[in-house]
């Protein structure tokens, strides 16, 4: 749905995990931790797919993830966990990643 010129997304959440949010021009924004935990929450009960390796994870906050984390069910939390630990990567960090383990096989091949 468009709203002017704003793309939003509305999702029903249980009522425990409202928070996280910030009120701009009358709508509730989730701060970037908090949407991630929710598409999580989202994906692991089905309702919701997201390339999680396209996700550019550079910026976001580990600790505010992890505390936001604890607020959730424990399945979505060992997600989570999973998720915190790539914390800093973009998808160029990940692609230069595959490119160096992939050197070496490369290397090997060339010398044959």
């Amino acid at each position: 749905m468009t709203l002017g010129d704003t793309a939003v997304e509305f999702r029903q959440l249980n009522e425990t995990l409202f928070f996280g949010y910030t009120l701009e021009q009358g709508l509730y924004v989730a701060e970037p931790e908090k949407a991630l935990l929710d598409e999580l929450y989202l994906i692991v009960r089905g309702k919701a797919a997201l390339d999680l390796d396209a996700l550019d994870l550079a910026n976001l906050s580990r600790a505010k993830f992890r505390a936001y984390a604890q607020r959730f069910p424990d399945y979505v939390q060992v997600n989570a966990q999973a998720l915190a630990a790539r914390f800093g990567e973009t998808v160029a960090t990940l692609e230069k990643r595959e490119r160096l383990r992939a050197a070496p096989a490369r290397r090997k091949n060339a010398k044959r």
